[in-house]
């Protein structure tokens, strides 16, 4: 059973860089049981980076506006786009990821998203918001929870507990 973690983000842009950090730190805690990947696309450029594995999770940063930074959110990919897209690079991950299946790609056979509400993904700069900072570790564990849920154990390290080990 392939399991992949899917970061995405940017991290030389304050929060939108909290999807890698905690993929970081959840691929530390699990060791080769995961495989990581990182990326900055988005768009139909994400079946690609989902095809292969049997199942996954997306980490990333969100901005709705309807609850503090800090905030961690589960989502289906029928919650990341309400609307067709006349562009390819513009398609939302439901709509890639139909896209997809049609195309009889093999795509995971479970997959979630798990984000966190982020405060600023402007500013150009390496580091979290303090909100986004202090809820990293919860990020992390809820993460490590839905991967053991899973099946998986993580590697034993205790130096890889937390975030900031």
């Amino acid at each position: 059973m392939r399991t992949r973690l899917l970061a995405l983000g940017n991290d030389i842009l304050s929060d939108d860089g909290v999807g890698l950090a905690v993929g970081r730190a959840v691929q530390r805690r699990f060791g080769e049981r995961v495989e990581l990947v990182e990326s900055s696309r988005g768009g139909l450029a994400l079946v690609e980076l989902l095809s292969g594995c049997d199942q996954a999770l997306i980490l990333d940063a969100i901005m709705t506006g309807e609850h503090p930074a800090g905030t961690i959110l589960e989502l289906e990919t029928k919650d990341l786009g309400c609307c067709r897209s006349r562009a390819p690079h513009l398609m939302s991950l439901g709509e890639a990821m139909e896209l997809g299946r049609t195309l009889d790609q093999h795509l995971p056979a479970k997959l979630r998203i798990v984000a966190m509400e982020v405060k600023d993904t402007m500013t150009v700069g390496t580091e979290l918001s303090p909100e986004v900072s202090g809820a990293m570790d919860a990020y992390a564990d809820r993460i490590a929870a839905i991967l053991e849920s899973w099946g998986l154990r993580q590697a034993p390290s205790p130096a890889a507990a937390h975030i900031g080990a």
